[in-house]
């Protein structure tokens, strides 16, 4: 959805398709490196506030989850701190791990095998309940973010002329693959329990929110406004010089007789 919101398309997202169905979701996590001070997600907050002007967060890439999920948490918490864009997230957390970052806004299953080690620190889960794979750490309702509620979602689509028969027909074998206990096992571990968007005989559903996932945003259209400008700002480039020890950003390795690039 986020290129229906960057790019003119040949067709409309929300117009030209119609769900099948919902498949599974993950929220994200709010992570620190593990020699970050602060001891509560409303310490992190304020001490993202008071390092400004140093501070750095590694995302997926430009355009990407963490990065629309670290926008927004910069809008929502007023904190302002470098994004760093990487080629995926794998490479995000690495320099999270060597505490070259700060803070990483990203799923459980990219996050969880160095949570549970002990390697970095989470403050939330961006939901409205704990996750079973991490069950001591927070809601951000618990932890003082009420309403931040921040998930990535997959799901089934057909375009908008397919016969409502065949939209039923692939909505229940959707439905009745996600009822299986070994598919849910599956998905669960360690993502988020996946889940079916309609049930046999009704009509498939967006999750609640979904048109609006572009922004991770359930709040005002003005609210939306400000994320999705904040978001194409840094998207075009306009964004502050990164800190001298923000090594990361460069995200390609240099070639004989050359030097490494910044990331567009």
């Amino acid at each position: 959805m986020a290129n229906g919101v960057l790019y003119s398309l040949s067709y409309d997202l929300m117009d030209d398709f119609v769900p099948i169905s919902l498949l599974a979701s993950e929220p994200d996590l709010i992570l620190t490196r593990k020699t970050m001070s602060a001891s509560s997600l409303k310490e992190l907050i304020d001490w993202l506030k008071a390092h400004a002007e140093t501070a750095t967060g590694g995302t997926s890439g430009v355009g990407g989850p963490s990065h629309v999920a670290a926008v927004l948490f910069q809008e929502e918490t007023g904190t302002h701190f470098q994004l760093v864009p990487y080629r995926g997230a794998g490479p995000a957390i690495q320099d999270l791990l060597g505490e070259r970052l700060d803070v990483m806004i990203t799923g459980p299953s990219v996050a969880l095998p160095y949570l549970q080690a002990g390697k970095i620190n989470a403050y939330a889960v961006t939901t409205g309940h704990r996750i079973a794979a991490a069950p001591e750490v927070p809601t951000t309702d618990e932890a003082g973010l009420p309403g931040f509620h921040v998930d990535v979602w997959q799901g089934l689509w057909a375009p908008k002329a397919t016969p409502k028969e065949i939209i039923m027909r692939l909505s229940a074998a959707a439905h009745d693959a996600l009822a299986d206990a070994g598919v849910r096992q599956r998905f669960a571990r360690p993502r988020h329990p996946a889940r079916a968007a309609a049930r046999p005989g009704r009509a498939a559903r967006l999750p609640e929110g979904g048109d609006r996932q572009v922004v991770a945003s359930h709040q005002s259209g003005e609210h939306q406004r400000r994320v999705t400008m904040r978001l194409l700002r840094q998207l075009l480039g306009r964004r502050p010089s990164s800190p001298k020890r923000a090594g990361p950003e460069l995200c390609r390795q240099p070639t004989p007789g050359s030097e490494a690039r910044r990331c567009p």
